[in-house]
């Protein structure tokens, strides 16, 4: 048991390596065309972090009005996390990209935390490999897009509820997770809305 508990913080710790790799390399490089039949591989990551960029050079959100516009607060969670990404690293391509490779590692990360507590050192290796080397999922976390940071949210709400029963507090926090990713992250996050009222139902049976 001793070596099993030590050989999965040396091969988890190997995978986000890994897995860091491929996210980094060439991240500048555009995203391959056939991954998506929209724009958004190429556009809505500009969108997610401008704001964010406009406040480090110019010192405002927008530089013709001061303030969020209607397209900034829909993300306001990629804004504030673009504000200080560029403020801590420079403004650029591989900064933008670098946002969405730390999301992504962490996403993984919350992801094997979950499947350990529950099924084991096992199941939290594959499910970390399965992530770690998924294409879709590889060039999405080079993208600084919103939906990267949705996975992560939904991945905590996982964590916080797989750790819920007999914790009321974990429960709630799963809910207030829920509510910000559709609130502060992407409408997509209204995915969460069953995590919401199963939260409340677990409460009021309680």
């Amino acid at each position: 048991m001793k070596d099993r508990s030590r050989f999965f913080p040396i091969a988890f710790a190997l995978l986000l390596l890994i897995a860091f790799g491929l996210r980094v390399y060439a991240l500048e490089a555009d995203a391959p065309h056939h991954l998506s039949v929209s724009q958004g591989l190429t556009t809505d990551g500009a969108n997610t972090v401008y704001g964010g960029r406009n406040k480090v050079i110019f010192g405002q959100w927008t530089p013709e009005i001061e303030g969020f516009s209607s397209v900034e607060s829909t993300n306001s969670a990629m804004l504030w996390l673009s504000y200080y990404t560029f403020s801590l690293l420079g403004t650029g391509y591989w900064q933008a990209g670098f946002l969405a490779v730390v999301l992504g590692l962490l996403t993984i990360s919350v992801v094997a935390a979950f499947a350990r507590q529950h099924f084991g050192q096992r199941v939290a290796l594959l499910a970390a490999v399965f992530l770690a080397f998924n294409y879709a999922f590889v060039i999405y976390n080079r993208l600084p897009v919103a939906f990267t940071l949705v996975g992560l949210v939904m991945a905590l709400i996982l964590f916080t509820m797989g750790r819920s029963p007999g914790k009321p507090l974990y429960v709630l926090l799963a809910i207030a997770l829920a509510v910000f990713g559709f609130v502060s992250v992407k409408v997509a996050a209204i995915a969460s809305i069953p995590i919401i009222i199963v939260g409340i139902s677990v409460l009021l049976y309680r």
